[in-house]
C-alpha cells in the first residue's frame, strides 16, 4: 500500500529539507511613541517661552512703570468705601450711557471711545448736539428756556427726555474727552436705591466736568412731573453754568442732589492720562496678567483721537 505524503506536511517535518520555509521580517513604525516625544517637545518649548517672556515683561515694566501709574490702576479698579451720606445697600440696577457729541465725532472716536469704557453701560446713546421736537408735556415744561444762551442746559433737557421715556434705572450723560470708570461708578450707585430721586453733579476741578452727570430715572420722572405742575420752580438764570443750574432745579423739585466729591467719585480727561502715563509698561496678555481694561486703556490713550 503506498501511502502519499502531502509536501507541506513534509516541510514541516523535515526542517533540514532545502525546500523548507522562510517568515519575512516585519517592521512596525512606533507612532504612538512619535506623538508622545512630539507632545513632550511642546511643553519644554511652552515652559521656555513662558519663562523668557515673563522675564522680559517684568524687566520692561520695572524700567517704565511708577508709583503714580500703579496707583491709577488701583484707582480704576477698586470700588471705594461707603459714604457717611450713603445709609443702606440696595442693587445697582440698570445703567445708561449718554455722550454728548457734535458733527465733528467720527466712527473711529466712538470705537475708542467703546474700546475703553462705553462698552460697560448696559445701554449707549450718542446725543447731537442740535434741537429736538417736543411733544406736550416737554412744550410746556422747558418752553421758557433759551437753547441758545445756555446750550449745556438745554443738552441736559434732552436727555431728561430720553430719561424719563426710556424707563432706565440709572443714567450717566458725560462728554467724548473723559474717561469714567464704570466700575467705579456702579461700586457708588450700588449704595443707592435707584427708586428714589438722585441727582450726582461732578464738582471737581477738571476741565468739562461740569457737563457730567448721573441721574435716577426717578429723579428725571419727578423733575418733569414738578415743572409741568409748576414752570417757576427752575427760573432760567443765564449767567450761572448749567450743573448748578441744575442742581438748584433738581432741589426745588425734591431730588435729592449729592457731589461726585462726598461720593469719593472722580473722573479723568483722557489727555491728562495721556500725559501723565505714557509711555505705558509693555506687558503681554495671557502671561502676565494685564487686564482687558488695561489693554483697552493703552489702545484709546494712544489713538489719533487722544493726541490729534
Amino acid at each position: 500500500m503506498t501511502v502519499h505524503t502531502s509536501p507541506l506536511l513534509s516541510l514541516k517535518s523535515n526542517p533540514h529539507s532545502s525546500q523548507s520555509a522562510t517568515t519575512p521580517n516585519r517592521y512596525t513604525f512606533p507612532f504612538k511613541a512619535c506623538v508622545q516625544g512630539v507632545i513632550v517637545l511642546i511643553m519644554l518649548i511652552t515652559l521656555v517661552y513662558m519663562f523668557v517672556v515673563r522675564h522680559y515683561s517684568k524687566s520692561q515694566f520695572k524700567i517704565h512703570s511708577n508709583d503714580e501709574f500703579k496707583r491709577f490702576l488701583h484707582y480704576i479698579s477698586t470700588v471705594p468705601i461707603e459714604s457717611t451720606q450713603l445709609g443702606y445697600t440696595a442693587n445697582r440696577g440698570f445703567l445708561g450711557c449718554y455722550v454728548n457729541t457734535d458733527e465733528t465725532f467720527s466712527k473711529h472716536d466712538y470705537e475708542t471711545l467703546n474700546d475703553t469704557w462705553l462698552y460697560e453701560c448696559d445701554r449707549t446713546e450718542l446725543h447731537l448736539n442740535k434741537a429736538l421736537e417736543f411733544e406736550a408735556p416737554y412744550l410746556t415744561i422747558f418752553n421758557h428756556f433759551d437753547r441758545i444762551v445756555n446750550p449745556g442746559f438745554w443738552r441736559f433737557v434732552q436727555v431728561v427726555k430720553r430719561v424719563n421715556d426710556l424707563n432706565v434705572e440709572w443714567n450717566l450723560i458725560s462728554e467724548p474727552t473723559v474717561f469714567i470708570s464704570v466700575p467705579l461708578l456702579r461700586g457708588v450707585l450700588s449704595q443707592l436705591d435707584s427708586r428714589k430721586p438722585y441727582f450726582i453733579r461732578f464738582d471737581s476741578n477738571n476741565p468739562n466736568t461740569d457737563e457730567i452727570l448721573v441721574v435716577s430715572k426717578a429723579a428725571a420722572k419727578l423733575f418733569v412731573k414738578h415743572s409741568y405742575l409748576n414752570n417757576t420752580i427752575c427760573p432760567y438764570q443765564q449767567d450761572i453754568p448749567p450743573a448748578i443750574l441744575l442742581s438748584k432745579c433738581m432741589i426745588e423739585a425734591k431730588v435729592t442732589v449729592l457731589t461726585s466729591t462726598a461720593l469719593e467719585l472722580t473722573m479723568l480727561p483722557m489727555s491728562t492720562i495721556a500725559s501723565n502715563f505714557l509711555p505705558m509698561p509693555k506687558r503681554l496678555v495671557g502671561f502676565t496678567g494685564i487686564t482687558g481694561r488695561e489693554a483697552r486703556l493703552i489702545r484709546y490713550l494712544k489713538s489719533p483721537a487722544v493726541h490729534g
